[in-house]
């Protein structure tokens, strides 16, 4: 066996808990201590927290760890079962963000015209969103339409009801999209924000032709 023989190593390189088997002047000792990885070199170093032990040490250590080896774990198991709360409440933690995330939220709903073959946008301002409805837009033109027609009806009350909650669920498709593509944005130009650009451009062209012959 070599004079530096390390037998076993745990933690990470930033904070490792090297095992050594030394021998100095004839005289041989285990050593249990930190070590860091030097930046410059990358090499393994070790600092001054430690312990030298010795074969009479040794003795009387394993005598005691083996002994009191219930004790002592009881005694430091408080600290792990805290650490690995902490951890537990972190993935919980960023679980629920993940989730939050594609929660409902409120949104308002406004009409507005330009050119171009969007039909909708979503504009998110704090914890509310817009959708604004493009007027220009054949679809919208004959949403809207049917929605002021729906209103005159008064007579027919589950029928109002009916189509209201269809027209709901027309809002929701718009504004669930919407908020899906702002999920793909400030990737700077990737190629998933030029991709969903072109979807929602030729989602508006593919639209207006099918209302134009509707209509």
């Amino acid at each position: 066996m070599s004079a530096d023989s390390v037998i076993a190593s745990a933690g990470s390189k930033h904070n490792m808990l090297v095992f050594t088997l030394k021998e100095y002047k004839g005289v041989r000792t285990f050593d249990i201590r930190k070590h860091y990885v030097d930046k410059k070199t990358n090499d393994l170093l070790p600092t001054k927290k430690g312990i030298t032990v010795t074969s009479n040490s040794f003795d009387v250590l394993k005598e005691v760890i083996d002994e009191q080896h219930d004790k002592i774990k009881q005694w430091l198991s408080p600290i792990d079962d805290f650490v690995n709360e902490i951890k537990k409440q972190k993935e919980l933690e960023n679980e629920y963000v993940d989730i939050a995330k594609f929660n409902d939220r409120d949104y308002q709903v406004q009409e507005s015209s330009w050119k171009s073959p969007e039909f909708f946008q979503v504009i998110a301002e704090g914890g509310i969103d817009r959708l604004v409805l493009n007027e220009k837009h054949p679809w919208i033109k004959t949403f809207i339409h049917i929605q002021k027609e729906i209103k005159k009806i008064d007579n027919v009350e589950e029928m109002q009801m009916l189509v209201s909650q269809l027209l709901r669920l027309l809002m929701n498709l718009l504004i669930s999209f919407g908020r899906a593509r702002h999920l793909c944005e400030g990737a700077g130009g990737s190629y998933a924000e030029i991709l969903i650009d072109s979807v929602m451009f030729n989602w508006g062209i593919f639209l207006g032709t099918y209302s134009n012959d509707e209509g």
